[in-house]
């Protein structure tokens, strides 16, 4: 059997693997989609949450381990902006949209968990749009400004947190049970 991780953002894959060999009877993910989502450490392997690295990403318009700084704002939106909501950054204007993208149980954030799935992402309705999405693509108006993209660490940091739960799990398993577990990508 074979273990699909794929993160895309509206069609738009920031992440594809397969983790080939796995043992056949592992059927609850929740360990490792929790410290996707929340964080944690598993050996010597720490990974930061995926809401907490948003949360950075915000601070810093975008700019975050590799990911490039958001498109700056129109000179005439700037001077409303700083009008109308002084002191806001890019992307946040009332702060729902930070709050939705950093925040799993905020209004708008999308987090659904089983056993097999994790689905994390934003729906925040605007005119029939969603907000995030805007931002996500561009408009012909507005530059794309990524809200959601994962850098080279949070990929290789998954992938690597998953192939280290899969070995504690699958330690003392008879051969029948297990095969060798092999993972032949390389991020970057």
């Amino acid at each position: 059997m074979a273990l699909d991780i794929k993160f895309s953002v509206e069609g738009d894959v920031q992440l594809s693997r397969t983790l080939f060999a796995v043992a056949d009877d592992i059927k609850d993910f929740t360990v490792p989609f929790k410290m996707i989502a929340d964080g944690g450490t598993l050996g010597k392997r720490t990974i930061p949450g995926f809401y907490a690295d948003q949360l950075k990403t915000f601070k810093k318009e975008g700019k975050h381990e590799g990911k490039p700084k958001w498109a700056s704002l129109s000179p005439k939106y700037r001077e409303w902006k700083k009008t109308h909501y002084p002191g806001k950054k890019i992307l946040v204007r009332t702060g729902e949209l930070k709050e939705a993208t950093t925040t799993k149980t905020a209004k708008g954030s999308v987090f659904e968990q089983t056993k097999t799935l994790l689905r994390m992402g934003v729906n925040l309705p605007v005119g029939g749009w969603n907000l995030a999405m805007l931002h996500q693509k561009g408009t012909r108006k507005m530059p794309a400004r990524e809200v959601i993209k994962l850098s080279t660490r949070q990929k290789a940091g998954w992938v690597g947190m998953f192939r280290q739960w899969m070995r504690v799990n699958l330690a003392g398993r008879s051969p029948a049970k297990t095969r060798e577990f092999k993972f032949p990508y390389k991020f970057g």
